[in-house]
């Protein structure tokens, strides 16, 4: 999960590197910048297509915010290096975070083990702190269902079944990721 979040983040980093060097007009980051140019019409002016890229490129970067709004949220690096956090730094969890940091019998749960299972068996008293990190690792378990729905969804209404009214689709759907989930 985390490293589909890094992933996007860093990607929408490297929007806003693409977008301020169109604007400058270095084009060394766009390989295929001089190919586009010499194939397109000599009426497409430099300034349109330089124009057109950087407004593409900024909606590209606010289309990915504002679909993924976790990214500039709160960061969970307490879940994903419980160990290696400045424990003041984490807020409300400070206490507990301190408390793990110095068991060692964590430190070596965490190396042996998954982070998933980690947290999913983390003892009671780091309560507030398992409870977290079960909200942000079950984000893309969520995500796996909306995947699932939607391809069922797109099996049921084909052309052999177009026919469908809504409240049919739901209830295939609601039977169809049942199964799936159960």
């Amino acid at each position: 999960m985390f490293e589909l979040q890094t992933s996007i983040r860093a990607f929408v980093n490297k929007l806003a590197i693409f977008v301020t060097r169109a604007k400058t007009g270095d084009f060394g980051l766009f390989p295929h910048h001089k190919e586009f140019l010499a194939t397109t019409d000599s009426e497409m002016s430099f300034p349109s297509v330089k124009q057109d890229l950087v407004q593409y490129l900024t909606n590209l970067q606010v289309n990915l915010k504002e679909r993924f709004p976790e990214l500039e949220e709160v960061s969970h690096r307490h879940v994903q290096f419980p160990f290696r956090v400045d424990a003041e730094a984490c807020g409300d969890l400070a206490l507990e975070v301190a408390e793990l940091q110095s068991s060692e019998n964590q430190k070596v749960q965490f190396e042996d083990s998954d982070l998933a299972s980690f947290w999913l068996n983390a003892p009671k008293r780091y309560a507030c702190l398992k409870n977290e990190a079960t909200k942000a690792l079950v984000k893309f378990g969520s995500t796996y269902v909306c995947e699932a729905t939607f391809s069922c969804m797109v099996y049921i209404k084909s052309m052999y079944r177009n026919q469908l009214t809504d409240a049919h689709l739901q209830d295939n759907l609601i039977i169809a990721t049942t199964v799936e989930l159960v």
